[in-house]
């Protein structure tokens, strides 16, 4: 999970350097998606992990035209406008419990700050109310 963690950030970064060094020639945009309906569980050699995966994703995964539909908002926007990131993700999927929630801040990320323990935290879905519980 820090590496999922890491290279978020690493995106950022990259991405904003990026918009900034190319001026108005060039809009960026990050989609963060949410839990989408794919065939990543398929990948997953651990039985019990993959069946974990599928009931959430058949429980509340978003379908992957939502995420086509957020990418086209961002390409639709004139060419002086530009959509700098754009978190699509299940309504559901920000309802983990707060023992999840704090676990996660607590575990993760013990030797960085505590803002990125909270961005992790934001970014495995729990919601800012009980992140700021911890």
């Amino acid at each position: 999970m820090a590496v999922y963690s890491a290279t978020k950030f690493a995106v950022r970064a990259i991405s904003e350097g990026l918009r900034q060094e190319a001026g108005a020639k060039l809009r960026v945009t990050i989609i963060s998606p949410g839990f989408v309906q794919t065939n990543f569980a398929e990948s997953v050699r651990n039985p019990e992990v993959r069946a974990q995966i599928t009931a959430s994703m058949d429980s509340f995964g978003i379908p992957p035209d939502a995420i086509a539909r957020a990418i086209a908002l961002a390409i639709e926007q004139p060419a002086d406008v530009d959509v700098g990131e754009i978190i699509v993700r299940p309504t559901a999927q920000a309802s983990f419990p707060v023992a999840h929630c704090e676990q996660h801040v607590s575990l993760v990320f013990p030797a960085l700050s505590r803002l990125l323990s909270v961005e992790s935290a934001l970014a495995a879905g729990c919601s800012l109310a009980s992140v700021s519980q911890t």
